[in-house]
């Protein structure tokens, strides 16, 4: 600054830290100011390779008296340089400067490893996803390991000032690391934030990533770390379980109070959502937009479930047509997941209400296209989300007016057609378990024989069951998918393909 007074405030703040600092380190103002001196000697040495250094400045050293001296010096600089984030790679320096101190005063000398065997921690994530690749794990799994830990690449080169090898994982780094990451922004998109350091992004005081997010990531950060040491690189063994213990432990009771719990949608607010002006004068864009939510109403099926079904997913089966939601591939393209094996996998009789609304001769026009999906123009994100339609969905319900109970800490979403189905059929006296048949659920009342021995879909009583949803709403509004601006476009589509 050029300000006098900015300056000497200035000068007096550094003052106080510096004389903070001196008491902490050191016995007396004399052992201070020959500590600085030292340290003023090695910095002339700074950019010399370890040889001359050696021969140059700590051969002349008094091994009793100077080395403990110059030893807390570089202490006290790499606690005062941690404050200012442009001096983390002179830490860095500092920090193996230490080492070789310790070295002179204790007689251990530190590990030397050579290229070969001490990799940069790239070269280590390469390795482990390549056997993670290798064993099975789904694409869309493969594509969330490497975002995390991508994320941990990154943050580990910030702290260190450069990117570590195996050996250069030390305990405090990885507490360096775990502690930044609880600060890091759980959005981090903004025009404002992009190009900003991790380090940056922790100072800024924004809502942080979720404990389960955080627990995601440390949990991929301690497989790496397992499996690079078990595979002979030098990486301390004690690291995962440092990320282990690191995990936050809330009080369970407090955590929940505090979770926002998906509330059922009403019949005032499935009114707003399908008579309105969308689906009443057909003026939707995407075939996703104008299906999937029918579909969620009339099955309870989760968004994802239903996003990702194929053409051949729709079929009869006792002579009913039905949904089939499994996790079972048609092509090498795309992926396909469901939530858990033992109740997810599941037929969902397809309600009259959709096959009025046209919904076979919908899968038709995409069978004649050549297409294979349902829903073709929808994609997953690298985490294996739809994340594109579920935004598109949350924005129109807020935009029509559909309300949360925020102060009861619950909210209305996609999510909620799931409660919306469960609440009808239980209001229509519908077994649990087949109502846990329906929208994939495992029961906790069936019995072992039900669990082990019985393999029947219960297609007829889905179909009892279903015909038992009644909802405050005036299906024969609805515009059928063909008169949509978007069935326009798919029977346009067809009628090329076809020429």
């Amino acid at each position: 600054t050029r300000n006098r007074r900015e300056a000497l405030k200035q000068a007096r703040f550094l003052w106080l830290i510096m004389d903070k600092l001196a008491d902490k380190y050191f016995r007396d103002p004399a052992s201070y100011g020959k500590a600085m001196e030292l340290l003023k000697r090695y910095d002339s040495f700074i950019n010399c390779d370890w040889t001359t250094i050696e021969e140059q400045f700590f051969d002349k050293l008094d091994s009793e008296s100077e080395i403990p001296l110059l030893d807390s010096a570089i202490k006290m600089r790499v606690e005062y340089s941690a404050k200012e984030i442009e001096q983390q790679q002179l830490i860095n320096h500092y920090k193996k400067l230490l080492e070789h101190t310790n070295h002179i005063q204790t007689g251990i000398s530190p590990v030397i490893y050579s290229e070969k065997n001490n990799p940069k921690i790239s070269f280590l994530i390469q390795k482990w996803l390549e056997v993670r690749r290798g064993s099975g794990i789904k694409i869309d799994s493969i594509s969330s390991l490497e975002q995390r830990i991508d994320i941990f690449l990154k943050i580990i080169t910030e702290l260190n000032g450069s990117e570590p090898t195996g050996s250069e994982l030390t305990s405090n780094l990885i507490r360096e690391y775990y502690e930044l990451l609880k600060k890091v922004p759980a959005y981090r998109k903004a025009n404002n934030l992009v190009g900003k350091s991790f380090i940056q992004l922790s100072k800024l005081g924004l809502k942080p990533i979720s404990d389960k997010t955080y627990a995601e990531y440390t949990s991929v950060v301690s497989d790496f770390l397992r499996w690079s040491e078990g595979d002979g690189y030098p990486v301390n063994k004690e690291l995962a379980g440092i990320l282990r213990n690191s995990k936050t432990k809330g009080n369970k009771k407090n955590k929940k109070l505090n979770s926002i719990l998906a509330l059922p949608f009403d019949d005032n607010d499935l009114m707003l959502i399908f008579n309105n002006e969308s689906y009443l004068k057909g003026s939707i864009d995407r075939a996703s937009d104008y299906w999937v939510p029918l579909i969620a109403l009339f099955t309870g099926a989760r968004l994802g479930e239903i996003c990702q079904l194929y053409l051949s997913d729709i079929r009869q089966e006792e002579g009913v047509w039905v949904i089939d939601i499994n996790d079972e591939r048609d092509d090498d393209d795309e992926d396909k997941s469901i939530k858990s094996e033992g109740g997810s996998k599941r037929l969902v009789p397809i309600h009259k209400e959709l096959i009025k609304l046209g919904l076979l001769t919908y899968r038709d026009f995409l069978l004649k296209s050549k297409e294979t999906r349902l829903f073709p123009d929808e994609k997953r994100t690298p985490l294996g989300k739809f994340d594109a339609i579920s935004k598109r969905f949350s924005y129109k319900i807020g935009y029509i007016g559909v309300k949360d109970n925020l102060g009861l800490n619950k909210r209305k979403s996609f999510h909620s057609f799931r409660h919306t189905v469960r609440t009808r059929l239980v209001d229509a006296n519908v077994l649990d378990g087949v109502i846990d048949s329906i929208i994939g659920h495992s029961s906790d009342n069936r019995s072992t024989g039900d669990k082990v021995y019985t393999h029947t879909q219960r297609i007829t009583q889905k179909v009892k069951a279903l015909d038992n949803l009644s909802y405050a709403i005036n299906l024969k509004l609805i515009k059928k998918w063909d008169e949509c601006r978007f069935g326009r476009i798919v029977r346009r589509k067809n009628c090329i393909n076809s020429i």
